[in-house]
């Protein structure tokens, strides 16, 4: 029978999407990527955080990955973004 994880010493999805945004407002958009994957893997509710990963990716230019996140962010209102999801289509 596996183990159940500690989650009292885990940091929460919103923590660790807080510590994506820092690293992102600083420019290290690939640590802000790892950071929201992590995020995701804890909570896959977190429909802001796939669309801040979805711009990150936009960002570094990997636009089907992009695509991937923000689409479904789309659809729930959540496409706020300067990054227009017609930019990223064109491209």
């Amino acid at each position: 029978m596996p183990k159940k994880q500690d989650k009292r010493n885990s940091p929460s999805a919103e923590a660790v999407t807080e510590a994506g945004l820092e690293f992102a407002r600083k420019g290290q958009l690939e640590k802000a990527l790892s950071a929201f994957s992590s995020a995701i893997e804890l909570d896959r509710t977190l429909w802001e955080t796939y669309r801040f990963r979805g711009i990150a990716y936009g960002k570094l230019g990997r636009h089907e990955l992009a695509l991937k996140d923000l689409a479904p962010c789309h659809g729930k209102g959540l496409f706020t973004s300067r990054l227009p999801k017609g930019d990223l289509l064109c491209r």
